[in-house]
């Protein structure tokens, strides 16, 4: 987000945490041969706070700013701008990204880039979910279905059972239009990080620290006996044991007092991280491959992180500077 407005750090630093997971998640795809077990193991077990805790954040900043009832428009429009609008002009510099060597999209597949305005593509579909989700949020807080903490609890309930039931596995195969998928995944958490910042009291609670404690120790310790190969369980994204571990953990992070003054840093730039980053790691990785450096894993894995990293940073600050870059590519005032 736009680093130079006056921010909750502790909400910053949750978030250069999760978006220094999720560079950290794509930075494999570019590593030589298959990626260490424990790598492996350990990426698949940090997939479930990554993207939950994005959402989770959002919900937390939602209620510092929240939707005020007669006010949807202009709520709506500055939605747009902020997501939109950078998702369809970064989506198509993604595609004439690809169209070059040695990624070279056939014409017939980059004629289809308006796709981009209905389908979920890339990492994009993250932005069209939380879209839609600000759409059903300016519903239930016209019904009054997040004013008070039973209702919440309500709403909670209710969200989490769409995401079990109405999001089967097979909805991950099927091309759905509006990251519908997206919104059933991400629906539960941006509720429950919204409950976290309008309702203190749910910070101070034993019982729910506890329940969070002993949820994710269950968890991770089942996580590591699978990928052991001690046991097998059903951890796919939208299964039941998938939210109880993530939620768990979500909170348990929400609870610790962030005071790295780095990683908030990096959290102001999530958003710009968050578009840029993924080509930023396929443009470094070409580079060393294109060169033949021979770098062991640890080394070519951090020299992408920091790639991931760094090199949107700095289109965000080159983009800043004029007023069309900015409101295109940023989604800025």
């Amino acid at each position: 987000m736009d680093p130079t407005r006056q921010k909750d750090q502790k909400l910053e630093a949750l978030r250069g945490l999760a978006i220094l997971l999720v560079v950290a998640y794509h930075v494999d795809v570019w590593l030589p041969g298959q990626p260490p077990g424990f790598y492996a193991g350990l990426k698949h077990i940090l997939g479930f706070i990554r993207m939950p805790l994005f959402a989770c954040i959002s919900g937390a900043v939602y209620a510092l700013r929240p939707f005020i009832p007669g006010n949807g428009l202009k709520f709506l429009g500055g939605k747009a701008r902020r997501l939109l609008v950078p998702m369809i002009t970064v989506g198509v510099f993604a595609f004439l990204f690809k169209s070059s060597p040695p990624y070279f999209e056939s014409l017939p597949k980059i004629l289809r880039a308006w796709r981009l305005l209905l389908f979920p593509h890339y990492q994009f579909w993250y932005l069209q979910a939380l879209f839609l989700i600000f759409l059903i949020i300016i519903l239930l807080e016209s019904g009054k279905w997040l004013k008070t903490i039973g209702w919440w609890l309500s709403t909670l309930s209710l969200t989490t059972l769409l995401a079990l039931l109405a999001r089967p596995a097979a909805l991950a195969t099927v091309d759905f239009p509006l990251s519908l998928d997206g919104l059933l995944f991400l629906l539960p958490y941006f509720v429950f990080g919204l409950g976290l910042g309008r309702f203190k009291q749910l910070w101070q609670s034993p019982l729910f620290t506890v329940v969070a404690a002993l949820l994710a120790g269950l968890g991770l310790t089942l996580q590591i006996l699978a990928q052991l190969g001690r046991l097998t369980i059903a951890d796919r994204k939208g299964s039941l044991f998938y939210l109880c571990l993530s939620l768990a953990s979500v909170f348990l992070l929400f609870k610790i007092r962030w005071k790295a003054a780095w990683l908030a840093r990096l959290g102001s730039f999530s958003y710009s991280i968050f578009l840029f980053h993924v080509y930023a790691v396929m443009a470094v990785g070409i580079i060393l491959s294109t060169l033949g450096l021979n770098l062991a894993p640890a080394w070519r894995f951090g020299i992408l992180l920091l790639s991931g990293l760094s090199l949107p940073i700095l289109a965000h600050l080159l983009l800043k500077r004029f007023t069309l870059t900015r409101r295109l590519f940023l989604g800025l005032r």
